[in-house]
C-alpha cells in the first residue's frame, strides 16, 4: 500500500491552434510527453516529502498546416512519506488521465475530433529520468 497522497493538479499552461488546411487530407501528429518534478520539500513535521509533479506535452508541429498543434501542462501536488524517486511513477499514473482529458477537451471545445493520448506504460517509458545517479 502506497502512502502517496495526490493534493490535487492545476493546467498552468495550454497552447492550440488548427492549421489553416485542418480536415484537408490525413494528419500525421508526434506526440512528446516529459515530466519533471519541481518544488521539493522535505516536512520535518511528517517526515516525508511534499512535490509538484509536472507533465508536459506536445502533440504535432505549428508547421503542419493539415494538423493541430497543442502544448499542455499540468502540475500535480503530492505528499508521501517514501522515497521521492520511487513514488514519481505512481504520481505519473495517477496525473497522466488528466492530461489525456484535458487535451481531449481542448479538441472538442474546438469543434475538432478528440485527440486522444495513447496509454503509456510508466514503468518503461518515463524509467530513466528519475534516477539516483
Amino acid at each position: 500500500m502506497s502512502d502517496l497522497k495526490f493534493l490535487g493538479y492545476r493546467v498552468p499552461k495550454i497552447d492550440f491552434s488548427i492549421g489553416d488546411q485542418f480536415g484537408s487530407g490525413p494528419v500525421q501528429l508526434d506526440v512528446n510527453i516529459k515530466r519533471s518534478v519541481e518544488d521539493e520539500q522535505h516536512l520535518q513535521d511528517k517526515g516525508g516529502t511534499s512535490y509538484t509533479l509536472v507533465l508536459s506535452a506536445t502533440i504535432g508541429d505549428e508547421n503542419n498546416h493539415n494538423g493541430i498543434c497543442a502544448k499542455v501542462t499540468l502540475a500535480g501536488g503530492f505528499q508521501s512519506t517514501s522515497d521521492t524517486n520511487l513514488m514519481v511513477n505512481n504520481a505519473t499514473a495517477i496525473l497522466f488521465p488528466y492530461l489525456r482529458n484535458a487535451i481531449s477537451s481542448i479538441c472538442v471545445t474546438a469543434g475538432i475530433p478528440p485527440f486522444i493520448l495513447p496509454t503509456v506504460n510508466v514503468e518503461s517509458d518515463f524509467n530513466d529520468e528519475f534516477s539516483n545517479n
